[in-house]
């Protein structure tokens, strides 16, 4: 198995309370990865370690090792290892600008692309989405315009205008009908095909549906992580198999 991301027995306190505990697994190229259990057992905690988000919050510690295509991430400056791996919350946070401009931004900041470029590649990405045959007429409306929904996929889309090799996702239809959701995960499951994605999800029906693998946790620690049908039809672990049989959480 090609892996994007590596984690070694990797711990996560916040001042002396701990959250994480030697959590130890490899995500899969290329694949989507779904992080389960019920609130509080650590998944938006690993999710913000592993781009170094947790180093803007003072309380945080990070101990064990992260590895990002073989490289520890603590040698790769934040800035850099953020453009490779993008993160998208559970909220939709689209920037106060226009479509385009949400768009467009980083790229005019990183990229120094010219105009014909960044069409082409808000195109690209805004097709890989979904969303480009709905907002292609009304690119320079305020995207605040959009439908929760739409404003998910554009925070998905403009997350993909730097390339990133892999993409944190954290409970992205949490707030959204089944339409909008079925229309993400349709997304996703294109996007698999050219970058890595792990997906945070209370939805067990979601991960059934679009995760090559699944990694369950409970209280911190990782439970059981295999092959997403074989996690569902064949838990070893009987926390696991509470959980998936709604017995907890």
């Amino acid at each position: 198995m090609n892996e994007v991301m590596k984690l070694k027995n990797v711990h996560v306190s916040y001042g002396h309370t701990p959250v994480l505990h030697d959590i130890s697994l490899a995500f899969p190229q290329k694949r989507i990865t779904a992080l389960l259990g019920p609130s509080g057992c650590g998944k938006t905690t690993l999710l913000k370690s592993l781009n170094r988000l947790l180093e803007e919050e003072t309380e945080a510690s990070v101990a064990g090792e992260i590895l990002f295509q073989g490289k520890n991430i603590e040698d790769i400056p934040s800035d850099t290892l953020r453009k490779k791996v993008g993160i998208v919350f559970q909220v939709p946070t689209p920037f106060p600008f226009t479509i385009y401009k949400n768009m467009s931004y980083a790229l005019k900041y990183h990229n120094n692309a010219g105009k014909k470029e960044l069409k082409e590649i808000i195109t690209e990405k805004l097709k890989l989405t979904g969303l480009y045959e709905e907002v292609k007429d009304r690119m320079h409306l305020p995207a605040s315009k959009l439908s929760g929904g739409q404003q998910q996929r554009l925070c998905i889309a403009r997350s993909l205008t730097l390339n990133p090799d892999l993409i944190l996702l954290d409970e992205p239809c949490s707030s959204l009908d089944p339409k909008a959701t079925a229309r993400i995960e349709e997304a996703l499951v294109r996007l698999a095909e050219h970058v890595s994605i792990i997906i945070v999800t209370h939805n067990l029906g979601q991960a059934r549906r679009i995760a090559h693998h699944s990694a369950f946790l409970w209280e911190g620690e990782l439970v059981e992580y295999k092959p997403t049908e074989e996690l569902f039809n064949r838990p070893e672990n009987e926390q696991t198999k509470s959980y998936l049989d709604g017995y907890l959480g």
